[in-house]
């Protein structure tokens, strides 16, 4: 995987974008909130950088779901890629997961590659919220903004989750 300033981006808390609205040209304080929110989640600002969460994790590990859980890290993994994928497709213009193949539980061996494709993804989406132009496939800068909020938050929320089944898996060591 490519590391973040060799895709351009930016890669330290004090990084602050400046979006430009594409209707007035001019810089909309506005929508720069949602790009450090996604950047934040990105670089662990308040909690373990999701690259560092999901390092060193055993795929077997990975499969296991812990008592008193629903899902295992690798199907939770699985489950917010598949999001980011569907709002990263609104984004772009690339194609959408099929919407019924939600909650899909990948085999064990699957790991590493979906370990790797939600951080590539993230990684895109990070790019399009830090692009100078901003520039998206949707109707408006705002609801592109919405949707990058959405995968931050999203994203955010899993996240810890990704914590907790981790810890759980291995006894609450970690």
């Amino acid at each position: 995987m490519a590391a973040p300033a060799e895709l351009g981006l930016r890669n330290t808390p004090s990084w602050r974008p400046q979006r430009f609205s594409k209707a007035t040209g001019r810089h909309n304080p506005a929508m720069d909130g949602f790009a450090e929110a996604l950047h934040q989640v990105w670089i662990g600002a308040d909690f373990p950088t999701p690259a560092s969460i999901l390092r060193n994790v055993k795929k077997e590990d990975a499969a296991t779901i812990p008592a008193g859980f629903k899902y295992s890290l690798l199907t939770l993994v699985e489950h917010t890629d598949f999001w980011q994928r569907i709002w990263l497709g609104r984004l772009t213009g690339s194609r959408r997961p099929d919407m019924t193949k939600d909650w899909r539980v990948p085999d064990v061996s699957e790991w590493a590659e979906v370990r790797k494709r939600f951080l590539e993804n993230f990684e895109k989406a990070l790019a399009v919220a830090q692009a100078e132009p901003f520039v998206h496939r949707l109707k408006s800068d705002d609801e592109a903004c919405r949707v990058l909020t959405q995968i931050a938050v999203h994203n955010a929320y899993h996240v810890g989750q990704f914590v907790l089944v981790k810890r759980a898996v291995r006894g609450g060591n970690g």
